[in-house]
């Protein structure tokens, strides 16, 4: 158990870290985002300094063993944009990209220096933080109360209609999705913490407001995330499913049956039949997968060490900045900014830290397996770990596995 400076800043990061998380486009209104990103980044390396300087830390054989990969790939990340500043091969991105790698994973090391009760409170504070979010954001579609320049209507079109997609105090309809993905995980780890009463009310919540997203992706997400939370649970408890499980298992689905047999009609004639159903594959999966190929051709012209940071990417795509279009795919993205060798460092380091949790079998750990999981699969068809604020949770939730 830790306990000197180090885990105190630890623990003051990642409160700082989940309220702008949470309160990401509300705090942009009033503070530019460089200032609180200064603000993370300063406590952030405050806390790996105090560790590094305690007078028990000795980087010994094993703590190598055991980190390899992810030193790996930060040291490639380091020394590929060091190559790109000498041979002055850069854009206007090139530093913002770079950071936006290397920061969330640099969140990993604090995240390990936790405790038990120290991630059950912060996770508190998510989920609350997340639940206030998503209430302001559909409150402010009603009311307008807030400022529209910074919510403008984000539109999506289902069929021959164009919908009005929800939002959240993080952001668009992709970040209200994560956050209310996480705060249904984080309320399946932690529900012993809350009445049921605020369990069933952010519930509904978190599940209406990543529904009118119309986010596929979201959607996805959080199925993954229960999915994998409801199967490891029964393979960590080693006993039969309990009958209550069973009789609520049965209950949901005679209700379901019920619904889909009186109001069928409506059901198939609604905008989310459409988003999720009808239009599941539509012409934006289309134009996904071109740029997939365009990624993947790019690669191949620079496969050991990248193209480099700052040519690719959803801001090099709306700027027109090098070669101008978003991989849509994260792995493809870290190919193409420092190479395939620092992107299979990055994927077999997650992958070894999920298949540690899955030999140990720590039950209170099962919701970051379900994260994990969620967003690398996410991550094939969309860049949702190409912000910092997400890949820092995620991040979080890699440390916490092996801490």
């Amino acid at each position: 158990m830790h306990n000197s400076s180090y885990k105190k800043y630890s623990i003051i990061l990642f409160y700082v870290l989940f309220a702008i998380g949470n309160f990401n486009a509300l705090i942009q209104i009033f503070i530019p985002r460089i200032v609180y990103t200064f603000l993370y980044l300063l406590i952030l390396f405050v806390s790996v300094f105090e560790f590094a300087k305690q007078e028990e830390f000795c980087f010994n054989k094993d703590a190598a063993r055991k980190n390899f990969l992810v030193l790996l790939f930060i040291f490639i990340c380091l020394i590929r944009f060091v190559v790109q500043i000498i041979m002055d091969d850069y854009t206007e991105l090139s530093l913002n990209r770079f950071l936006q790698t290397l920061v969330p994973v640099l969140v990993y090391f604090p995240a390990t220096f936790l405790g038990c009760d120290d991630r059950k409170r912060l996770e508190t504070f998510y989920i609350k933080c997340a639940l206030l979010s998503v209430l302001l954001g559909l409150l402010n579609q009603v009311t307008g109360i807030l400022p529209s320049r910074y919510f403008a209507d984000e539109m999506v079109r289902v069929g021959n209609y164009v919908i009005t997609r929800s939002y959240s105090m993080a952001g668009f309809s992709l970040g209200t999705g994560t956050i209310c993905s996480i705060g249904i995980a984080l309320l399946l780890k932690n529900g012993d913490k809350f009445s049921i009463p605020f369990k069933l009310f952010s519930s509904v919540v978190f599940i209406y407001g990543l529904a009118v997203t119309f986010s596929r992706g979201g959607v996805f997400f959080a199925l993954i995330i229960i999915t994998m939370f409801i199967v490891l649970n029964l393979i960590c408890s080693g006993s039969k499913i309990n009958k209550w499980v069973l009789v609520t298992f049965f209950i949901l689905l005679f209700a379901l049956v019920i619904t889909v047999f009186m109001y069928g009609d409506r059901i198939v004639q609604s905008t989310f039949w459409g988003r999720y159903v009808l239009n599941a594959f539509d012409s934006s999966t289309s134009l996904r997968a071109n740029f997939q190929k365009k990624a993947v051709d790019l690669i191949k012209m620079h496969p050991l060490f990248g193209k480099g940071f700052g040519f690719v990417g959803s801001n090099a795509y709306s700027m027109s900045v090098g070669e101008g279009f978003p991989p849509e795919n994260n792995y493809y993205e870290i190919a193409i900014d420092c190479g395939l060798i620092a992107m299979c460092s990055y994927m077999l380091f997650v992958l070894k830290s999920v298949f540690y949790e899955l030999r140990t079998k720590e039950k209170n750990k099962i919701a970051y397996v379900g994260i994990i999981v969620g967003f690398m699969m996410w991550s094939l068809m969309s860049t949702p770990l190409e912000g910092d604020l997400n890949a820092a949770f995620f991040w979080y939730c890699i440390g916490s596995l092996v801490s």
